[in-house]
């Protein structure tokens, strides 16, 4: 028995092969020995190449090439929607800047124009500046209370009667009025002269009766701030002209803020507020495209071409990234121009949780869109949801503080 060691793998001798009748190899003899291999070739016939299997990096460079072409492709596709229609950016441009020009310039400010009815004994000149001895009869102390009310920015408006300045109220002319009693100079020196002794006639008489048309809460807040404060004033000066600390008029109170500015507006509060509520408005554009999309069927027509569902999604988000960096540029720069470094806190922070109201609006949107509703329906649920996320934050209201508060 021979060793197989020695025995080629194979082996022919004499080789014919014909097709029909033709002959197309004959007397061919081939001997491979084991561990080669042979191989013939015509230009009629391919070759063909040995390699190895590609390796798992390769495989995900191209799964990668391939992810990133088609996410491509629908970013810009989305993008291309967006610019389609010149009106809508050029809006959206006019709408930032109207709404930021009117909150930081015309919203949460005390009231002006305001104007307030007095009754007094007497005409007074509220640009006199008189000494305390002189003139007594004329009602002095009422005169300077008037003079520092005037510099608060409300108009004064003598009335004769009572019933002129209730008519005047329900005319809507003024938003209340004041009536100085008999002799309010002599009485408001008595009262400081007999302090805690002073008798019911002296404390009685000392008072000034103001009505005030309460049906609008802002106008008649400041109205009574105004009025709180000049009496403060006033009774300063009285006591400062006889030689007396100040402090034995003013209320035991001392004021000091942690955060922000004692003399800060509503504006400050609600600056933010807005800009955050017209920030969000603004976050639903491609949102908005993605329930266009699902009720025209042109989702369908690209599901149809093979594209994964996540991919359609995802592509909304990165097209939204130019629009946030446009947006929150003309935000930065409007607010910037107008109040310089008065904005405070990390702009990175500041801008994170911007980012995240967001994110969560146009998922909040591709939720809708997945319920498959009518892009009118998606428009009031949406406005339904915003109005509840405004109160239930406390970005509308300071609920937050109110539960400290309680």
């Amino acid at each position: 028995m021979p060793n197989l060691d020695d025995v080629a793998a194979l082996r022919i001798v004499s080789g014919r092969k014909s097709y029909s009748n033709k002959v197309i190899l004959d007397g061919v003899d081939i001997t491979v020995e084991k561990g080669t291999m042979y191989g013939y070739s015509s230009p009629n016939i391919q070759q063909f190449e040995i390699t190895k299997p590609p390796s798992k990096i390769s495989n995900l460079l191209e799964y990668s090439k391939n992810y990133y072409s088609q996410l491509k492709a629908l970013t810009v596709r989305n993008l291309t929607i967006y610019l389609r229609y010149p009106l809508l950016p050029s809006s959206q441009i006019i709408c930032v800047l109207v709404n930021i020009y009117f909150a930081l310039h015309m919203a949460g400010y005390d009231p002006v124009g305001l104007s307030l009815g007095t009754i007094t004994d007497h005409s007074c000149d509220t640009r006199a500046n008189q000494t305390p001895t002189a003139r007594m009869n004329e009602d002095l102390y009422a005169c300077k209370f008037l003079n520092i009310l005037e510099k608060s920015q409300i108009n004064l408006v003598p009335m004769q009667t009572v019933l002129d300045a209730v008519q005047a109220v329900k005319s809507g002319s003024i938003s209340g009025y004041l009536k100085f009693p008999v002799n309010f100079t002599e009485i408001m020196l008595k009262r400081f002269v007999w302090n805690i002794n002073a008798d019911e006639e002296i404390i009685n008489g000392s008072y000034i009766s103001i009505r005030l048309d309460n049906s609008e809460y802002m106008t008649s807040y400041f109205v009574t701030k105004s009025l709180y404060e000049s009496m403060q004033k006033l009774m300063t000066e009285i006591v400062t002209e006889y030689g007396i600390d100040e402090r034995t008029v003013t209320l035991p109170f001392s004021f000091n803020a942690v955060y922000g500015n004692m003399s800060d507006t509503w504006n400050t509060f609600l600056v933010p507020m807005l800009l955050l509520f017209m920030w969000t408005i603004l976050s639903v554009t491609m949102g908005f495209f993605h329930v266009t999309d699902t009720c025209d069927g042109t989702l369908a027509r690209t599901m149809a071409t093979g594209v994964d569902f996540h991919k359609v999604l995802l592509s909304y988000y990165i097209a939204d990234i130019p629009l946030t960096i446009i947006q929150a540029g003309l935000f930065v720069s409007a607010v910037w121009w107008d109040r310089g470094d008065q904005i405070q806190g990390r702009l990175a922070l500041i801008g994170l949780v911007f980012y995240l109201v967001r994110i969560v609006y146009i998922a909040f949107y591709l939720m809708l869109a997945s319920m498959k509703i009518s892009t009118k329906d998606t428009i009031m649920v949406a406005i339904a949801a915003l109005q509840i996320f405004l109160y239930a934050t406390g970005v509308y209201l300071c609920l937050e503080a109110r539960q400290n508060l309680s």
